[in-house]
Formats: structure tokens, sequence, C-alpha cells
């Protein structure tokens, strides 16, 4: 099952964004400088989606141009000879650590703009458009829905589908395990193994893995690895998949 992109008026929170764009126009970083002019972007950009939602900004040119964007890049070890590499929009140091970590452990949904903003700075991956591609949602547990009352990469989600104008694939299943957090790259890898199931198989080619924040690509190795198992069992015609993989913050691992 695919969720097509939504209208900007349905995405969550969306008229904040709006009233904040429209009345305040301040950098949610510094506070003292207006946000950047989108335009100049979107025109060099014919990939990006040009509604007019997509254009506001949510840092000042200064701050902007502070954060290095899209530099960081991490490996998924998918075999002993082969790994994808995959492609962060900015490293999960500050200010951007302090962002995530208050928006997701602390409910504080002000850092949603932050977010929004970081997301639009993520180019879509090469020979992918709304035809032949879905994003593939990272489940999360039914625990970590209790405690947070939310799911956060869900919503950003929905703006990563709308800022690429791409479909979103959701039929993934994920066990309840230890939360990752704390551990090494082994114990991730071992604690994640096996843990999604995919009630369906996707039926378009390009499938680009999503993530807020990668650390040791263990979840998303997971995923693949499952794919892969069930692809192998099942007697259904696939597509040969292209697999992309992309994320908010990388943290070194």
């Amino acid at each position: 099952m695919l969720i097509l992109p939504k209208s900007w008026w349905q995405l969550p929170f969306s008229g904040a964004l709006l009233f904040h764009a429209k009345m305040l126009n301040r950098c949610q970083l510094c506070g003292i400088y207006p946000c950047l002019n989108y335009q100049t972007n979107l025109q060099n950009n014919p990939k990006i989606n040009q509604y007019w939602f997509n254009q506001f900004n949510f840092l000042c040119e200064h701050c902007h141009d502070t954060i290095a964007w899209q530099q960081s890049t991490f490996q998924l070890h998918l075999s002993n000879t082969h790994s994808l590499t995959g492609i962060a929009s900015s490293f999960y140091h500050y200010p951007f650590d302090k962002v995530m970590t208050n928006f997701k452990n602390h409910h504080d949904l002000r850092q949603l703009m932050l977010l929004v903003h970081a997301i639009r700075q993520l180019d879509v991956p090469a020979d992918c458009d709304g035809s032949n591609s879905a994003i593939v949602v990272v489940p999360t547990t039914t625990k970590r829905l209790r405690e947070r009352g939310f799911d956060p990469l869900y919503l950003l989600m929905s703006y990563l589908s709308f800022h690429w104008q791409i479909p979103i694939f959701n039929q993934i299943e994920r066990e309840e395990r230890q939360h990752q957090q704390g551990l090494s790259r082994d114990e991730r890898l071992s604690n994640v193994k096996g843990a999604f199931y995919f009630k369906q198989l996707p039926t378009v080619k390009n499938l680009i893995l999503f993530d807020d924040v990668v650390t040791t690509g263990a979840t998303l190795q997971a995923i693949i690895e499952s794919l892969r198992e069930q692809v192998k069992q099942s007697a259904q015609i696939t597509p040969k998949y292209r697999l992309h993989a992309r994320a908010i913050l990388h943290a070194r691992g």
C-alpha cells in the first residue's frame, strides 16, 4: 500500500509553519534575522516540489550557511562485498542534536520547523520520482508510541513525501525489542535482526529507506535483510529493487 503525498494543509502542524513564515519570519536558531528566501534554491533544483508552501525557510542566511548540508554519508554493509552509501541532511551535532532530542524525547513540537528545514536540503535520489519510487517507513514500536504519544518519524516523513512528491510505503511490522540507544554496533545489529516483517512487498522499483537519525545503520540493514528474505520466499513476481538510503542526521557510531 502506498500513501500518496499529502496536500500542504494536511501536513501535521502546517498552520503553525504558515503562521511563522507569513507573520513572524524569524530564524529559529538565532531569533534575530529574517529567514532566507528559498525561491532561488527552488529554481536551481527542478526536482523539488515547486509549490508555494515548500518555499518557506526557517533559518536565516547566516545560520543556514554555518551548517554542512548533505556532507555526511554513512555505509550500510549488505554483504561481504557490497555496501550502500546513504546521505544525511546534516551531522548529529550542535545544534541539530539538541533539536532532535527535544523533538523526539521531550515532545517539543517547536523544533519541527528546524527539522522541516533540514528535510528540505535533501536532494531526491537519482532516477526517483512519484511514479517509480516509495519512501519506506521505519515503524516505531508500540511501546515507544505509548511513551511519546506520537510517531515523530512518520510526522517528519510526511514532510519529506510532500517535499519530494514521492509516496510512502508503510506495510512493515516491527517486533518489540530493546531500545537501540546506548548499544554497540554489534549489539544493535543483533538486537534488530529479524525484527521486521513486510506485510506485503512493494510494487515500485526504487525504495528509499529513511530514518531520522542513523548511527550504525543497524535498523536500515535489518529492514533490507528482511526484504531480501521475503523476496526469496515469495512466489509472486516482484520488481528488482533499487535501494537508496537517506536520513535527517548522521551520528558517528
